[in-house]
């Protein structure tokens, strides 16, 4: 279900930057950069995401273009795929994780970025408050820092006689907490 709820608010900030220019009848792009290696959930999250813009009216082949591109999530293979989204010219592009904003951001994308699962979007200088992120980007976020202490909190409860916890990240897709 969170899925769903992530899908529909994505497909509405996104239909909000294309509605401005529907009168101009000609199809809008939108671009998915996909920084994950593609598997049956991340599909069904691109279905889910369609039916989520046709329900708002945008329709492929009628008034809207879709062009996904996945990645291993390495900054190489995710670069070359930003790269390729950004030549095709894109109305605004949906980034899903980290890499793939830093990515489209080092080449100087100009065109509205809406994110999703982004771990820190602050801390990665990708946005600088809540009301108004700045820039050309927008989105959301499955984590909180803030929430870290609550988890350790819980790991307490739940194993009394933990002494140590570990966080595990790929530097290279992820920045330091």
């Amino acid at each position: 279900m969170i899925h769903s709820r992530r899908q529909l608010l994505t497909g509405l900030v996104l239909s909000c930057f294309l509605r401005r220019a529907h009168a101009q009848e000609r199809k809008r792009r939108v671009a998915v950069l996909n920084g994950v290696t593609r598997y049956a959930e991340a599909e069904a999250l691109i279905a889910s995401f369609r039916d989520k813009l046709a329900d708002l009216g945008w329709r492929l082949g009628s008034n809207l273009e879709l062009e996904v591109r996945w990645s291993a999530a390495s900054a190489d293979s995710t670069r070359k795929a930003a790269q390729e989204l950004l030549e095709w010219k894109p109305d605004v592009v949906l980034a899903r994780n980290t890499i793939s904003v830093e990515k489209l951001l080092e080449l100087r994308a100009e065109l509205p970025i809406v994110f999703v699962s982004v771990f820190d979007p602050f801390g990665s200088g990708f946005v600088t408050e809540v009301a108004r992120p700045g820039k050309n980007i927008t989105g959301f976020t499955t984590h909180d820092y803030g929430m870290a202490v609550k988890w350790i909190e819980f790991l307490k409860l739940v194993a009394p006689g933990i002494t140590s916890v570990a966080l595990m990240f790929n530097p290279e897709t992820a920045p330091l907490p």
